[in-house]
């Protein structure tokens, strides 16, 4: 004879497993959760590596002299342009077919009995 184990009690085990997986997952999914052991670099030679990274992330001459609001405006404009180029020439492509038609069947072939 077997012994039926009462609804509730399976979810609360489903429940239980479900949060133990996740605990554990949400514990090894932040390597960063601990403090970083501290190095034996100075702050000057820190400063001087952090600045030899950003070098060639800067922007470079007369751009640099523009905010940060006018270069991502820049930015904006040149990414609509070259889709406004991108549509047109698609455009343009799609509308000189060969046979004149912008649609065709490519569905099966008519039978021969309806001919």
């Amino acid at each position: 004879m077997r012994q039926y184990v009462p609804v509730g009690l399976c979810f609360l085990r489903q429940v239980v497993f479900l949060l133990l997986l996740l605990g554990g997952v949400g514990a090894s999914a932040n390597p960063q959760s601990f403090p970083a052991q501290p190095s034996g670099q100075s702050t000057q030679q820190r400063l001087r590596g952090e600045m030899s990274f950003r070098q060639g992330r800067l922007p470079q001459g007369a751009i640099a002299r523009n905010p940060a609001a006018t270069l991502l405006e820049r930015a904006y404009r040149q990414k609509l342009a070259l889709r406004h180029k991108a549509a047109t020439a698609y455009a343009v492509s799609s509308s000189s077919s060969p046979t004149g038609n912008s649609w065709s069947s490519l569905g099966p072939a008519p039978l021969l009995s309806n001919a």
